[in-house]
């Protein structure tokens, strides 16, 4: 359990370095609104995975902060899908929309991986209490 829940917080980790990586490859000068709003997410499921960590010592509110990670993964889905849907809205620069949909797509993989560790997490919690 311990060698899987490490195994997904790098895969939030790898997830993580491949979004700074794009940022830099393809010469991003500033994120977009939805950019901010999916690393603000990203941000939150990180934190709630830290309480939950923390809560384990106590096995004291573990639930309510993975609860959360979930939440919040639904939540990303609903805004890149809308912030993909954008990209093809208007008059953008094709390789803008190239661009963009690559990082909300990356974006998209990190969260999703948050709440992979969390769901480890939650199993190894069950099996403790």
């Amino acid at each position: 359990d311990i060698h899987e829940l490490v195994s997904r917080v790098d895969d939030v980790l790898d997830r993580v370095q491949e979004i700074a990586e794009t940022f830099l490859l393809y010469d991003v000068k500033e994120p977009t609104p939805e950019a901010k709003e999916l690393a603000q997410i990203l941000d939150a499921q990180a934190e709630r995975l830290l309480e939950a960590f923390r809560g384990l010592d106590a096995m004291k509110g573990v639930e309510a902060s993975l609860k959360e990670v979930h939440e919040l993964e639904n939540r990303a889905d609903g805004r890149s899908r809308a912030a993909i849907a954008g990209l093809f809205r208007g008059d953008i620069d094709p390789l803008e929309v190239i661009k963009w949909r690559d990082i909300y797509h990356y974006l998209e993989e990190a969260i999703d991986a948050a709440e992979d560790a969390a769901e480890v997490l939650e199993r190894m919690y069950h099996k403790a209490t």
